[in-house]
């Protein structure tokens, strides 16, 4: 369906974790010759795992991941493979698309040489969108931008993906009103419930409590593990709440060693190394995994692909279905058995709440807007 999609049009991609939209949303622009390909993630560590994965297919591709934390000599490279014709794709954020590449794909889609506008985990369009990070729907009226610029100077206007595995009725129908136009989106969907996880776990537990079973959960679980957490600073007066380096730090204590922290304070050279820390590449004559723990908040969880996680921990509350969902969807990839913990205090379920609670715009807030 991506390949045959026409321009102009929106394809919506609903397949589980781990069943190849990534593929579907790359190999058009490995198709085509002199067409850029943008593929919109929510997070620099997916930017990073995407453009990984890139590599593994073409080995020694460029680089292909663009984000806040590149130099500015890195940022005008970007900005000079696009406007000459010689980047394929581009792993990068809403914010950085409809800000600091706004030009240049101005100018690609002026060319005739935009091909396509890919959003990635494109549930988050809803429950990031409203208030947290606007700019996820803001792609909306930029992608019009992108059609009329295409069409005015003669050439045709790109073709737009959405994928996601966790899709609501709310957020298709959201999905539909930003990106169904010129024509209604085209949808394609395989969902299914994935088998492999086994689920555990406890809520409004005393917080020592908690710690003490999490302390004997991690040291009988399979792994590697990723443990999630939701807070990336401390609360006083939530005390019973952590946060990944809280929790590193303890660990260490206990004997611990081959550990580390990941929030969104992380730099994006700390991330890959946690993502290539966890990874396990005997299979491929090369050296085995140097983690067995990545300790995160959500910064951590959309997309990352690594196959042989065999438990995913959660030492605090989602605030949502979608976000327990994806982060469950970390183990297991390799088709083989997982386990799902999670083991809350009274003080996640407050954090929990309050996050999932709706924001809504203020007047003086819109007029910014």
């Amino acid at each position: 369906s991506a390949m045959v999609l026409d321009p102009g049009d929106t394809l919506l991609i609903n397949l589980p974790t781990g069943t190849g939209k990534t593929l579907a949303m790359t190999t058009p622009a490995l198709a085509d010759e002199g067409q850029l390909t943008v593929v919109v993630v929510p997070t620099v560590a997916l930017a990073q795992d995407q453009a990984r994965r890139l590599r593994d297919l073409r080995p020694g591709y460029q680089p292909a991941a663009y984000h806040g934390n590149l130099s500015g000599p890195d940022k005008m490279h970007f900005f000079g493979q696009i406007e000459n014709g010689q980047q394929e794709v581009i792993f990068t954020n809403p914010e950085a698309v409809v800000k600091g590449l706004a030009e240049p794909l101005t100018k690609a889609a002026e060319q005739g040489r935009l091909g396509l506008l890919a959003i990635d985990e494109a549930h988050v369009v809803l429950s990031w969108g409203d208030a947290f990070r606007p700019h996820f729907q803001a792609l909306a009226g930029f992608r019009r931008h992108l059609h009329r610029t295409a069409i005015a100077a003669g050439h045709e206007p790109c073709k737009t993906i959405l994928a996601s595995a966790t899709l609501t009725e709310d957020a298709v129908a959201l999905l539909d009103a930003l990106f169904g136009d010129p024509t209604p989106i085209i949808a394609v969907q395989a969902p299914s419930v994935r088998p492999e996880p086994i689920y555990w776990g406890l809520q409004n537990i005393p917080g020592e409590q908690r710690d003490e079973w999490l302390l004997e959960a991690l040291c009988h679980l399979p792994r590697p593990a990723i443990v999630y957490t939701t807070l990336r600073n401390p609360q006083p007066y939530r005390r019973s709440s952590l946060t990944p380096r809280q929790l590193v730090s303890e660990l260490r204590k206990h004997g611990f060693r081959r550990v580390v922290a990941i929030d969104g304070g992380s730099s994006p050279k700390e991330r890959e190394h946690a993502l290539e820390g966890l990874r396990d590449r005997r299979s491929e004559g090369e050296e085995p995994a140097e983690l067995d723990l990545v300790i995160a908040n959500s910064a951590f969880g959309l997309g990352i692909d690594i196959p042989d996680v065999r438990a995913v921990v959660h030492a605090c509350l989602p605030e949502g279905l979608d976000r327990y969902y994806q982060e469950v969807g970390r183990g297991g990839r390799d088709g083989q058995s997982s386990v799902s913990l999670l083991l809350a205090t009274e003080d996640d379920g407050e954090i929990a709440k309050g996050l999932a609670s709706p924001r809504y715009l203020t007047s003086e807030l819109a007029k910014k807007r």
